[in-house]
Order: structure tokens, then C-alpha cells, then sequence
């Protein structure tokens, strides 16, 4: 089904959508790499490449939109797909989804927008279609 998705990597401090997103995943023949919060994210993606990020806005510690920031600043260009289950996008939530790779979902993530957005980002081809200015350091 997908044809440039290996490496998933999930991030969420909620140990409930962890589970929920690696068994959606997982449904779809991929084996997604799971993490409690950025920090962690980081250290992995120091030795690890990945195809896809999906991460929480708000987690303690490094939240989702550091996260997008480091992997910017080190040239990680995949797409990141930020969940929440908050109502109210602050100011740097909203700038964050100004980088072209960045999409927002809804908590309770509807099973069906995750795979559309795992299928758009399987066809996205980051030399051709992207411009991260926004976030390069």
C-alpha cells in the first residue's frame, strides 16, 4: 500500500494514543517506532532517519512544535503530522503549521484522515515540493 513509508516514528505522552496509533499503523503492514515525548524523539533521530513524524503539539518536556524545530534545524525534512485534543491553536501551533510538511488532526483521531495523511505523505517528494525557510536555522 505504501511505497516510500518504512520508518514511522509516533510521539505522544499519552501512553492510550501511542497504542491507538501504532495499531492503526501496524494495520497497514508498517512498524511504527513509538516515543513518551520530544526529548526521546531527539536523541533517536540523532542516529535513526525516519519517513514520517506524528507527534503531539503539547507534551511535557520537548513538545511537538521543538521537536519540528530541531529536526528542521538538522536538516530532517519529512513530513510531521501534529495531533491534539485541544480546541484553542496558539500562535506558534499556527506558525508551526506554516512549514509545507506539517498537518494537524483532531484527537480522537479518525482512523480514515490518518491513513490519507500517511497516503499524502507517502507521495509527497520533499526535493520537489518543499521550501522549509520557515524553520531553518
Amino acid at each position: 500500500m505504501f511505497n516510500n513509508l518504512k520508518n514511522i516514528l509516533i510521539v505522544d505522552d499519552s501512553p492510550d494514543y501511542r497504542f491507538l496509533f501504532e495499531t492503526l499503523i501496524t494495520q497497514h503492514g508498517l512498524s511504527p517506532i513509538c516515543m513518551k515525548d520530544g526529548d526521546k524523539a531527539i536523541e533517536y533521530l540523532k542516529s535513526h532517519s525516519v519517513d514520517v513524524i506524528i507527534t503531539d503539539f503539547r507534551m511535557p518536556k520537548v513538545d511537538g512544535i521543538e521537536l519540528l524545530h530541531w529536526c528542521r534545524a538538522h536538516d530532517i525534512l519529512c513530513p510531521v503530522i501534529f495531533t491534539t485534543a485541544e480546541d484553542n491553536i496558539f500562535a506558534r501551533e499556527e506558525l508551526a503549521l506554516g512549514d509545507c510538511c506539517a498537518t494537524l488532526m483532531r484527537k480522537p483521531v479518525d482512523a480514515r484522515l490518518l491513513q490519507a495523511a500517511l497516503e499524502a505523505a507517502d507521495r509527497f517528494d520533499h526535493h520537489r515540493d518543499c521550501v522549509h525557510s520557515t524553520f531553518k536555522a
